[in-house]
């Protein structure tokens, strides 16, 4: 006779493991975290690229501006003469036969237009076939130098001597809206540092230290300064 031994086996149960309150609040954390940090170097990477991009947009008509100016100083047999040179104002540059017209710290919206400017005068325009009055009435039409939301803040002309044949051309140019510029030197009310008046949109800006704002916005703000000396090839 053969005895088989039952044993018991007793019935497992079924648990479902999950997550406790504490450990989701603990992963959401973490992953807000990782989002705050891609979307802080998204932004900053945009910024970046913009103020790049403006920054060298910029510079690169500033500088064209400056050659054109230059050349025509340099190649001019006719004499240099400036009408309200760095003044605050509508001004005129003649080198020989050809002019650069201004309107002084007003800025491009378009290719012909220039807003608030009480004229139709440019921003800073190439006009060729000027005569030898180098009047500012001379220069009613020509190629404007500046692009969009640009504008020429500072602009003088002047012989290094009387006698001498070299002349230094001084040249900035600005790029965005005037609430993102302000003004560095000592008696501007539009200072730089905490406490200065900002430029409304409409205001003109104007000055040898004009300056961008280290504020929000700053990529789409900038500020080029040129001076150069040139000298004349032909008497």
């Amino acid at each position: 006779m053969s005895y088989h031994t039952l044993t018991h086996q007793p019935k497992q149960k079924n648990k479902q493991a999950g997550f406790t309150i504490v450990e989701i609040m603990i992963a959401t954390l973490v992953f807000t975290v990782i989002l705050m940090v891609i979307t802080y170097g998204v932004m900053h990477f945009t910024s970046d690229y913009f103020k790049g991009i403006n920054s060298s947009t910029t510079q690169t008509v500033a500088r064209t501006a400056l050659d054109d100016i230059t050349q025509a100083i340099e190649y001019s047999s006719g004499p240099i003469t400036s009408a309200a040179n760095g003044v605050h104002t509508a001004g005129l540059v003649c080198a020989g036969n050809q002019a650069f017209g201004y309107m002084g710290g007003k800025i491009v919206v378009s290719p012909t237009v220039t807003p608030n400017s009480g004229n139709t005068t440019k921003a800073l325009i190439d006009h060729t076939g000027v005569s030898s009055t180098c009047t500012p009435a001379a220069v009613g039409s020509g190629t404007e130098l500046l692009q969009n939301n640009m504008r020429l803040v500072y602009l003088t002309v002047s012989q290094v001597a009387s006698s001498s044949n070299l002349w230094t051309v001084q040249l900035s140019v600005a790029y965005g809206d005037s609430d993102l510029l302000c003004d560095a030197s000592a008696n501007s009310t539009h200072l730089c540092s905490p406490g200065g008046t900002p430029y409304a949109l409409t205001d003109s800006v104007w000055g040898p230290d004009i300056l961008c704002k280290t504020d929000t916005g700053d990529q789409f703000c900038s500020v080029v300064n040129l001076s150069t000396t040139v000298s004349r090839r032909l008497n």
